[in-house]
């Protein structure tokens, strides 16, 4: 099918998934080998930090994650 159909059927909301092949697909970004063995345990014990959180009910609100993902771009933005 060429781009523009396909383009076309997207713009339209019509069904296109059964057009790709998604053996290969992945979420740009991620790359299950790229998390070395030195840092799994530092995800691990954050993983479990969270989810005690979680389980506490101390989880942020969508409007203080927004702020803290703010004031982290800016402080990334400085350097």
């Amino acid at each position: 099918m060429k781009a523009k159909r396909f383009d076309r059927k997207f713009d339209e909301s019509r069904e296109i998934v059964n057009q790709l092949d998604l053996t290969k697909a992945h979420r740009v970004g991620t790359n299950p080998k790229s998390v070395d063995a030195e840092n799994r345990e530092d995800i691990r014990t954050k993983i479990a930090e969270g989810y005690a959180s979680a389980q506490r009910g101390e989880l942020f609100g969508p409007d203080e994650v927004r702020s803290k993902l703010a004031k982290l771009k800016r402080s990334h933005g400085d350097q």
